[in-house]
């Protein structure tokens, strides 16, 4: 770990921000509390969980209205060098950051992405050189804009029926109240009335309170954070003058109502949901802590090297064709008899004119021959016999390998099976 605190101006207003920079196979929560530094336990959780499942990235957390706390979790890759200074690793961290919305941009259709490998929703925005905190920013705006477009395209009106009765048909005849009045005079009629009372509009109206209240300490005066502020309180507007019976709603009530059936008849509910999630803090699933004074960027480094060695598979001249989403399945016998199948999928097949390649990606550090994982071989090799046969080669690619070139680049090596399985290993850097 290292850190740094500093005071920062936005505007008139002084800010008390420490700077905190982590690996991912780092302990935050020791390293914390053997430095003496106090923040909630929950929250450095949340953080954690997520920091240990192979997810990088940014969070800023308030600690008061004056004072916040930003933690930097790099890829275990990167060496956090002490003598390093606080713009040198918002610069590097950066570059790990531009490197994944690149990647992400031209290649998470085609390499299996889900919403689990990162929390920036279907915001597209791959600006050339800017921090991660100001992508933040871009990103809410983005979703308060979606948001304000839902309202605006969509009436979330019912119909309200008023009965009553007169002397003058002004409305629908109700026909059953007439046949049964005694007095002829009254004549009973159905008034419909279009009401804009929505549920949606409730929820709405409540994370975005909760937004003002929460996320409004992490901004400025610079000119997207007024645009944010004026955005943010034109939707609440909006809201209150367009929509009857909107009632305060607490967390548990905010999460239930996310959870219901309100949001899953359609796809755009479905995106009004996840936006309005990322507007609380509230996307990331892996965790059941739900914290509203938090600001999070993160992403998978292991998808992220998927990409990446795609990406230069694919930019090599040493491959005719480099396929992906490959899988093949298998069955399984007893005595003879079929029981069940089993899948061989490896992350990547590459083809020359006279060989085939079963190329698979593990962001692991490799220090010696030793690392080398036998489970990570075994599986490789099976792959190769069920999609091809054992003339073909075998390629593990790590992000980092702490050995010389001459020891093991091109050279065979082989484990001394019966049938003895051989394999090479290559580095490929995430940022070369």
């Amino acid at each position: 770990m290292k850190s740094f605190n500093q005071f920062e101006k936005r505007g008139n207003i002084s800010f008390d921000v420490t700077y905190f920079f982590f690996r991912e196979n780092e302990d935050i929560l020791r390293n914390f509390l053997s430095n003496g530094i106090l923040m909630s336990l929950k929250t450095i959780d949340i953080i954690s969980k997520t920091q240990f499942i192979n997810r990088i990235g940014f969070y800023q957390i308030a600690l008061s209205k004056s004072k916040f706390f930003k933690i930097y979790v790099y890829p275990k890759i990167y060496d956090i060098n002490y003598n390093l200074s606080l713009e040198d690793l918002l610069k590097d961290f950066n570059a790990f950051f531009q490197e994944y919305l690149r990647l992400r941009k031209m290649h998470a259709q085609s390499k299996g992405y889900k919403i689990k490998n990162d929390n920036l929703l279907d915001f597209n925005y791959w600006p050339e050189s800017e921090d991660i905190s100001e992508f933040v920013k871009k990103r809410y705006l983005s979703i308060l804009s979606e948001v304000h477009a839902f309202f605006k395209a969509n009436k979330l009106s019912k119909q309200q029926k008023n009965y009553y009765y007169s002397s003058d048909i002004a409305g629908q005849i109700n026909i059953k109240k007439n046949v049964i009045e005694i007095n002829k005079s009254k004549v009973h009629q159905i008034d419909n009335t279009e009401i804009r009372e929505s549920i949606l509009a409730t929820i709405t109206f409540n994370i975005l309170k909760d937004f003002v209240k929460y996320k409004f300490v992490f901004l400025g005066n610079d000119e997207i954070d007024i645009r944010l502020k004026k955005l943010t309180n034109s939707l609440l507007n909006y809201i209150s003058n367009n929509f009857s019976n909107i009632r305060i709603l607490n967390n548990n009530q905010i999460l239930n109502n996310l959870n219901s059936g309100s949001f899953s008849r359609n796809k755009r509910l479905s995106q009004l949901r996840q936006n309005l999630s990322a507007l609380k803090g509230w996307e990331s699933r892996n965790n059941h802590y739900k914290l509203d004074r938090i600001d999070s960027i993160w992403f998978s480094s292991e998808y992220m090297y998927e990409m990446k060695v795609y990406d230069s598979l694919i930019m090599s001249k040493e491959y005719t064709e480099v396929r992906r989403n490959n899988s093949k399945s298998f069955d399984i016998l007893i005595d003879s008899d079929v029981v069940g199948k089993s899948l061989s999928k490896p992350d990547f097949i590459a083809l020359t004119e006279k060989k085939a390649y079963i190329i698979d990606a593990k962001w692991k550090i490799i220090n010696s021959i030793g690392d080398v994982n036998i489970m990570d071989v075994l599986k490789a090799h099976r792959d190769l016999l069920v999609h091809f046969d054992n003339i073909h080669e075998i390629i593990l690619v790590f992000p980092k390998i702490e050995m010389s070139k001459e020891e093991y680049l091109d050279k065979i090596i082989e484990i001394s099976y019966p049938s003895p399985i051989r394999f090479k290993i290559k580095q490929i850097d995430i940022l070369e």
